[in-house]
C-alpha cells in the first residue's frame, strides 16, 4: 500500500503508454474535428483500453504482470492498425464543414467576430476548468489516506464510506490476481459491481506503486474527461457559449438548501451557518433532515463514487461522438461509439442504461428529421403537450402517494414505466421502417436509409460487447427483489413532487420548465432523452438504494441544463443595450444557482476524519508483507476495515451497508463472525469459512463483548501485535 519510487515510476509509465496511445489514435481518427474533441475522445479511448485490455488478457492466466505485458502488445498492434488505416484512407473534409472550419479548409485563420468569440469562450472554459480541476486534485490529496504524525490514515466527509470498498477492490484484484475477481469482503462470490472503475487502478498498483498514486492518477484524468465532455457536448448540440453555461450549471448545481442555514425556515436557532462546516453531512445540498437530497456533482458524486466518475468520463464523450457520427454520417465514428457504449456495463451500469435512453430518443428524432423535415420545422405543440401531460401525471401521483386514503401500487408505477418504454420502442421500430423505405437514388441510398444503417452498426456492436458482460456479471447481481421495482419520486417520501424539486433544484427547476415551452422542436428532440430518463426514474427504482436513481437523473439534468443555457443566451442577446440589467441579472442568477454548491464544496475541503488508526495501519503493513495473498482473516464487519481495504486479503464478511446494496447473501457469514468470536473453541465455523488468521483489535473487542484475548491466546499462535491489535494463526 505504501509502494516504492520505482513502483510509482513503473505504474505511471504503464498508465502513460495507454493514454499516449489513445490520444494518438484520437488525433488520427478525428482529424476533421477540433483539437479539443480529438484529445478528449482519444484520452477516453486510452482509459477505456486500460480498463479492458488487461482484463481480457487476464482471462487465461489471471490478473498478473504477464497479462498486462500482453495487453501492451495488443495495444501497440491496435495503434499500428489505426495508423495504417488513417494513412491509407485520408478522410475527406465535407464542404459544409469547410465553412465552419476555415483554418483547416483554406489554411488561413479567420478573423471574423464569430471566431474571436469562440476563442474567448475556450479560454474562459480553460480557466474555469483549471480552477475546478485544482480544487478536485486538492480534495484527492487531502481525502486519499493522508498520514498524520502518528501514522493514522485520514479521509474526508464524502469519501469516509465508499472509499473503503474501492480500496478493497483495487488491492484484492492486484494482490490475489484471481479472475474473474471475487469480493474480498465476502469470499466465494464474484464481483458483480462495475469493477473496471477500480481495476484501472489495480493495473497501476500491480507494478508496485503506492495505493494513493494508483487511486488518484486515473481519477484526475477522468474528472478532466467529464468536464471536457460536458463543455464540448453542449457546445456541439447548441453553441459554445451554451457549453460554458451548461458547465457551470452542472458542476455548481444546488437548490435552496442554503436557506435552512440562514434560519429562513423555522425558528430553530441551532440551524446556523457554521454547522455547514462542522457537522457530518449537514450541507446545503445534502441535508436529509429537511429532505435536501439533490447533492453537488463534484463532492458528492464524482469524488466518492468512482463508478459514476469513470462512467460519466466515458458516457459524455461517447454521447458527443454519437452526435458527431449522426451529423457527419460517418460509420467509423459510429463504430467507436458502439464499442465504447458496449464496454460501459462493467464501468458504470447506470451510464449504460442512460445510453439506452439516449439512443432510443435520438434514433427516433434523427430519422424523423430526415424523413419529415417540414414537420420538424413546425412549432412543437405535440412535444410540449407530452411534457405537460407527464408533468401533471407526476404531480397527481405525488398527491396519491401522500394521501392517507390512497395506496399507490409499486406494480402500477412499474407498469406505467414499461408501457412508456414499450411505446417508445414501437415508435423506434416505425421510424426505422420509415427511414429504410425512404426513396433514394440508384447511385446513393436515401438519408433515412443511411441513418438506419448507422444505427444498426451502433446497436449491433453494443449488443456484441455488452451482452456477455450483462449475463456474466450484471444479471447475477440484479436477481433480487430489491432491483428494478416500482417506486415513486426515488428518495422523496416526505413532500409533494413539486415542493421537493423547487427546494432541491431551485431556480434551475423553474427555468427548465420555462425553457421547454420556449424551445424549438429541434432543440426539444436534442434534449429529448431528458424527458424519457426523468419520467422513468420517477416511477422505477433500478437498485436497492433508491437514492442512486440520481446517477441517471443527473444525466437528464445535464440535458435540461443545455436548454436553460440556451434560454439564458437568448435573454442575454435581447438585453444587449441594457448593460446594467444584464449585470444585475447575471449576478443574481450566479449567486442563487451556485451558493449552495460553493458552500458544500467548502465544507468538503475542510472535512477530516480518521479512517484507519495508526496501529491498524502498522498491522496492515505486516499482513501485506507476510501473509499469503489469498489468506482469509477473521475480523469484525466494520466498513472501514483496513485488512480488506489496504492489504487486499480476504475477510469472512464485510459491512452489510455495502453487501446489501450489492444484492449479496451476506447474512449467514455475518452471523458466523459473531459466533466465531463468541466461542473461539468451536473450530467448525473457522474450518467452514476457511479462516487462516484471527484479528482481535479494539473494534472486535467492542462489537463482540471480548474482555480480553485470553481465549484466543491459549488456543492459537500469536504471530504479531501492534498496540491493541493482535493477529493469531489458526491454520
Amino acid at each position: 500500500m505504501v509502494g516504492s519510487s520505482l513502483g510509482n515510476v513503473a505504474g505511471i509509465m504503464y498508465w502513460a503508454v495507454f493514454m499516449g496511445a489513445g490520444i494518438w489514435m484520437g488525433l488520427r481518427l478525428f482529424r476533421v474535428e477540433s483539437r479539443g474533441v480529438q484529445v478528449l475522445i482519444g484520452s477516453v479511448m486510452g482509459s477505456f483500453l486500460l480498463q479492458w485490455l488487461p482484463l481480457l488478457c487476464s482471462i487465461p492466466a489471471g490478473f498478473t504482470r504477464g497479462a498486462h505485458g500482453l495487453a501492451v502488445i495488443l495495444l501497440l498492434l491496435l495503434v499500428f492498425g489505426v495508423t495504417w488505416y488513417t494513412l491509407t484512407k485520408e478522410p475527406a473534409l465535407p464542404a459544409a464543414n469547410q465553412q465552419k472550419h476555415p483554418k483547416r479548409a483554406k489554411g488561413k485563420r479567420s478573423a471574423s467576430k464569430k471566431q474571436s468569440k469562440i476563442e474567448r469562450v475556450d479560454i474562459l472554459f480553460f480557466v474555469l476548468s483549471a480552477i475546478l480541476f485544482l480544487f478536485f486534485c486538492y480534495l484527492l490529496k487531502t481525502h486519499t489516506i493522508p498520514q498524520d504524525e502518528t501514522g493514522a490514515y485520514y479521509t474526508g466527509q464524502a469519501t469516509y464510506g465508499d472509499m473503503n470498498m474501492h480500496f478493497s477492490f483495487i488491492t484484492s484484484i492486484a494482490e490475489q490476481g484471481f479472475f474473474p475477481p471475487e469480493y474480498s469482503i465476502l469470499p466465494g462470490y464474484r464481483i458483480c459491481y462495475p469493477f473496471l472503475c477500480d481495476s484501472i487502478s489495480s493495473s497501476i498498483y500491480i507494478w508496485g506503486s503506492s495505493l494513493r498514486l494508483a487511486y488518484n492518477l486515473p481519477m484526475m484524468v477522468a474528472f478532466w474527461q467529464v468536464m471536457g465532455g460536458v463543455y464540448l457536448l453542449a457546445g456541439a448540440l447548441f453553441r459554445k457559449w451554451n457549453g460554458i453555461i451548461t458547465w457551470i450549471l452542472f458542476f455548481f448545481d444546488g437548490g435552496l438548501g442554503v436557506l435552512y442555514f440562514l434560519n429562513i425556515f423555522g425558528a430553530d436557532g441551532t440551524k446556523n451557518f457554521t454547522r455547514i462546516f462542522t457537522e457530518f453531512y449537514q450541507t446545503p445540498t445534502n441535508y436529509i433532515e429537511e429532505n435536501i437530497r439533490w447533492v453537488n456533482v463534484v463532492v458528492d458524486m464524482l469524488l466518492p463514487q468512482r463508478a459514476t466518475l469513470f462512467g460519466w468520463a466515458v458516457l459524455f464523450p461517447t454521447i458527443l461522438l454519437l452526435a458527431l457520427a449522426l451529423r457527419r454520417k460517418k460509420r467509423s465514428y459510429m463504430v467507436i461509439a458502439g464499442i465504447l457504449t458496449g464496454g460501459m456495463p462493467m464501468i458504470h451500469t447506470h451510464s449504460f442504461v442512460a445510453m439506452a435512453f439516449i439512443g432510443a430518443i435520438w434514433l427516433l428524432g434523427t430519422i424523423l428529421q430526415e424523413t419529415m423535415p417540414k414537420w420538424m420545422e413546425q412549432k412543437p405543440v405535440l412535444e410540449r403537450g407530452i411534457f405537460l401531460a407527464g408533468f401533471v401525471l407526476l404531480n397527481l401521483l405525488s398527491f396519491a402517494k401522500l394521501s392517507e386514503t390512497t395506496q399507490l401500487s409499486d406494480n402500477l408505477l412499474l407498469g406505467l414505466a414499461l408501457v412508456n418504454a414499450a411505446f417508445i420502442t414501437l415508435c423506434c421500430i416505425w421510424a426505422v421502417w420509415k427511414g429504410w423505405t425512404q426513396v433514394g437514388t440508384k447511385s446513393a441510398p436515401s438519408a433515412g436509409r443511411q441513418l438506419v444503417i448507422l444505427w444498426a452498426i451502433f446497436l449491433g456492436l453494443v449488443l456484441v460487447f455488452a451482452v456477455p458482460q450483462l449475463f456474466t456479471w450484471t444479471f447475477q447481481q440484479a436477481q433480487g427483489e430489491q432491483f428494478l421495482r416500482g417506486g415513486f419520486n426515488w428518495c422523496n417520501d416526505q413532500e409533494h413532487f413539486l415542493v421537493f424539486y423547487i427546494k432541491n433544484l431551485g431556480l434551475m427547476f423553474v427555468l427548465a420548465i420555462i425553457a421547454v415551452f420556449r424551445a424549438s422542436r429541434k432543440q426539444l428532440w436534442r434534449i429529448g432523452p431528458a424527458f424519457f430518463i426523468w419520467f422513468t426514474c420517477e416511477l422505477v427504482l433500478f437498485q436497492p438504494n433508491s437514492y442512486d436513481n440520481n446517477k441517471l437523473l443527473f444525466v437528464a439534468y445535464l440535458f435540461f441544463g443545455m436548454l436553460v443555457a440556451e434560454l439564458a443566451l437568448e435573454a442575454w442577446e435581447k438585453l444587449e443595450r441594457k448593460l446594467v440589467v444584464r449585470g444585475i441579472l447575471l449576478a443574481v442568477c450566479l449567486v442563487v444557482t451556485m451558493v449552495s454548491a460553493v458552500l458544500t464544496m467548502g465544507r468538503e475541503a475542510v472535512s477530516r476524519y480518521e479512517l484507519y488508526a495508526a496501529d491498524e495501519v502498522k498491522m496492515c503493513k505486516y499482513i501485506e508483507e507476510m501473509l499469503e495473498p489469498d489468506a482469509v482473516v477473521l475480523t469484525d464487519t466494520r466498513h472501514n476495515n483496513g485488512i480488506s481495504s489496504l492489504t487486499g486479503r480476504n475477510i469472512v464478511c464485510g459491512s452489510s451497508s455495502i453487501l446489501y446494496y450489492h444484492g449479496l447473501p451476506y447474512q449467514n457469514a455475518e452471523t458466523a463472525v459473531g459466533q466465531m468470536y463468541a466461542d473461539p473453541a468451536n473450530t467448525d465455523l473457522l474450518d467452514q469459512y476457511g479462516v487462516d488468521y484471527i484479528l482481535v483489535g479494539p473494534s472486535e473487542r467492542y462489537n463482540y463483548g471480548l474482555a480480553d484475548d485470553s481465549a484466543f491466546y491459549t488456543r492459537y499462535e500469536l504471530v504479531h501485535s501492534e498496540g491493541d491489535y493482535n493477529l493469531y494463526r489458526y491454520q
